[in-house]
């Protein structure tokens, strides 16, 4: 057994401790300084996994006019979003379908706009087809859409679908929602 010298309720002295075994609060004190903290690099998360305080989600693009379906009579319609959180999209999704005789047609669109903001590094159309499902490298990162900020995407066939054929064009952003 051994003897405490001085104060039980106060402070020990380390060379007071010596051979003797700690318990409790002591212990978990004492053990702290002798284990060096987790390294900076093992607080990272995974590759996929999202970090707390931000979620992954998509944002349909709504046609303004003819449901999506570019048709003689419809060869223009604009895509339309407003997030109803921070958002800031990272990942277009088109998806064209064509009726037998409509093989031929390409729907382009004039630019994704935040906003006011093209999210493009000039002025151009571009082929929708680029994003698809199945298409790799495409990841951009838009500017950060506020709520009720509008995202928008003016599409258009090109050439003219032709007569009783028809293009259905789907659009989605997937992003984040910023918390």
């Amino acid at each position: 057994m051994y003897e405490l010298s001085g104060d039980v309720m106060g402070e020990l002295d380390e060379s007071e401790l010596d051979g003797m075994e700690l318990v409790g609060a002591a212990r978990a004190a004492r053990a702290a300084q002798h284990h060096p903290r987790r390294p900076k690099w093992r607080n990272r998360l995974a590759a996929g996994v999202p970090a707390p305080g931000y979620g992954v989600v998509n944002i349909p693009l709504r046609p303004q006019s003819d449901g999506g379906i570019f048709a003689p009579t419809a060869q223009f319609i604009t895509f339309l979003a407003r997030p109803q959180k921070p958002f800031r999209g990272e990942r277009l999704l088109t998806t064209v379908r064509r009726s037998t005789g409509a093989s031929g047609v390409i729907i382009f669109s004039s630019g994704v706009f935040v906003g006011t903001d093209l999210q493009q590094g000039s002025i151009g159309s571009f082929d929708i087809e680029n994003y698809t499902k199945d298409a790799f490298g495409v990841r951009f990162v838009m500017v950060q859409a506020e709520p009720g900020v509008e995202i928008t995407m003016d599409c258009s066939a090109n050439p003219v679908v032709p007569a009783d054929e028809t293009v259905a064009a789907a659009i989605q952003i997937i992003g984040r929602y910023v918390h």
